[in-house]
């Protein structure tokens, strides 16, 4: 009798115990989800076109005055309130008027059909809570080996009765470089790193910006291939540099042929180190002019457009020939431009129309965290209220979308 009150009581503990890990997981998950970061909630792109993410849902938002073909940047607060947006050249704040001293923030080229910069990003500065920073890559020269330079602004939201305005502008981060930015937290959740190339060397540049503003003096990676810029006609800086959001991979294209004299290793895969911002272990091959790039939420796979299909590479393949192995087929999306991951883990696709032929969507893969077609593709995923959509969409700290 005396081992069955036993056995019970060792059951009922083993229960017990059972009972309130089990409240006490999804007391944690809960925890996390309520105080996810939602600085990516409000989106401004294309002619004049926005979309917002509110707890379960996403609509689009047409009170945007931005006008832009590839380059913008939004920013909310951490509980989801839009901030300001820009397109690399003007600043609007968050009632949607310019913001005080935010025209001409960067060096523009006016020769250039697209006079605006061709990537930016917003950094809210780690060590003051009212300032932010825009990074923009303008495209003086666009066509050419050089010229295309990093500029900053700063932006602090204590002014104008708190809708902001931008207090430094027109500030050189880095000459020659490509058209590649990309953002992921330190190690130590605090820091950011801002990660860009320059052109005609193999050379990353990681510049960490903490609680005391910008190191001006980046860790530089020497690694993969040189980005040779110097073909006629097709500028090779262009291509997306984009890193994992949970900060272990970093994936850098560039536009070029397959074949031919002006062919080049132009997708390279490497591991990036929070801790110190550095570049490391390629891997790469050669594709047919590769140029926008995502990844998944969780990191396991990498979206690539090539020509007018979309691929999925896995990252659990961790050698070079299973990586670039892996590829798999997921969908013909139409006019398929830039990929971005967004807050509700969707991946959204920005299309290239003509005056004839607007595009009125968003292209939007479901659920990117699964294999090959099941990542289910919608061509016609997000209609964005008659707001034409262009080949950009925003840029974000990538640390914001792991999950």
């Amino acid at each position: 009798m005396s081992n069955v009150l036993a056995i019970g009581n060792l059951f009922f503990h083993f229960m017990r115990f059972k009972i309130i890990f089990i409240i006490s997981f999804f007391l944690i998950v809960s925890t996390i989800n309520s105080n996810a970061q939602k600085e990516a909630s409000w989106w401004y792109f294309g002619q004049k076109s926005g979309i917002h993410f509110s707890k379960d849902t996403i609509k689009a938002d047409t009170n945007g005055q931005i006008s832009t073909t590839y380059s913008c940047a939004s920013i909310s607060d951490k509980d989801g309130n839009l901030l300001f947006y820009t397109n690399g050249d003007q600043v609007w704040n968050k009632q949607h008027d310019s913001m005080k001293n935010g025209a001409n923030i960067s060096i523009s080229n006016p020769w250039l059909t697209n006079k605006f910069s061709n990537v930016s990003i917003i950094i809210p500065h780690p060590g003051n809570k009212q300032q932010y920073y825009i990074f923009s890559i303008n495209n003086i020269h666009g066509f050419s080996s050089t010229g295309s330079h990093i500029y900053y602004s700063i932006i602090d939201m204590s002014f104008e009765n708190g809708i902001g305005k931008v207090i430094s502008k027109n500030n050189l981060l880095l000459s020659d470089v490509c058209f590649k930015l990309t953002a992921i937290h330190h190690s130590n959740k605090k820091s950011v790193w801002l990660v860009t190339h320059t052109v005609n060397n193999n050379s990353f540049y990681s510049f960490l910006i903490n609680k005391d503003g910008i190191n001006l003096n980046p860790i530089t990676s020497n690694v993969g291939s040189s980005h040779i810029t110097t073909a006629p006609v097709k500028s090779y800086k262009y291509g997306n540099l984009k890193i994992s959001p949970n900060g272990e991979k970093i994936v850098s294209l560039k536009s070029t042929p397959k074949t031919g004299i002006y062919a080049q290793t132009n997708f390279e895969v490497f591991d990036f180190n929070t801790a110190n911002g550095k570049v490391s272990n390629p891997l790469s091959t050669i594709i047919q002019y590769p140029y926008y790039c995502e990844f998944s939420s969780n990191g396991q796979y990498l979206y690539l457009r090539i020509g007018g299909q979309l691929f999925q590479y896995d990252f659990s393949k961790i050698d070079s020939l299973s990586f670039f192995n892996s590829k798999r087929f997921c969908a013909y999306p139409s006019s398929a431009m830039q990929l971005q991951l967004g807050m509700d883990g969707r991946i959204y696709i920005g299309k290239f129309g003509i005056v004839s032929n607007p595009f009125y969507y968003l292209g939007v893969i479901n659920e990117p965290n699964k294999e090959g077609i099941s990542c289910n593709y919608i061509d016609s995923g997000l209609y964005l209220g008659g707001r034409k959509v262009e080949q950009g969409l925003p840029f974000f700290l990538q640390s914001y979308f792991f999950k």
